[in-house]
């Protein structure tokens, strides 16, 4: 999954469209995310020895494919690709006819920085994390 906690995401469909806010919590399995003050829920409380009898309104779960990275700096949302990079090592392979490494072009969009894999903006390129 492209989008990770703490990241900003804005709602691209659903009846909370164009509201953004910062991801709580991701569930990666269920492909789904809880996002700051989208898709509010309520729940009634029961009573308990404890605590009175309450009706709570909570975020709750929306599927990831209806979000979309929001860039704050740009004030715009954008697309999430990755890039890797490792100071031009990634993609050498052997040929066996010859025994200097062959130059292989990485495939478009990756790159590792620092020995792992980076998420990039697709339209500026710039690093995410």
């Amino acid at each position: 999954m492209k989008i990770k906690k703490d990241d900003t995401v804005m709602v691209i469909t659903g009846k909370d469209k164009g509201k953004h806010g910062k991801v709580l919590k991701v569930y990666p399995k269920q492909c789904r995310l809880i996002v700051e003050g989208v898709n509010i829920q309520t729940k009634h409380q029961k009573q308990t020895r404890k605590a009175r009898a309450e009706i709570k309104h909570q975020e709750g779960p929306i599927h990831v494919s209806n979000v979309m990275y929001y860039e704050t700096l740009h004030d715009r949302r954008e697309k999430i690709g990755t890039r890797q990079d490792d100071g031009g090592q990634q993609g050498a392979q052997h040929d066996r006819k010859e025994k200097a490494p062959k130059r292989v072009p990485t495939r478009i969009g990756y790159t590792f920085v620092n020995g792992r894999k980076v998420r990039v903006s697709k339209k500026t390129r710039n690093t995410i994390d």
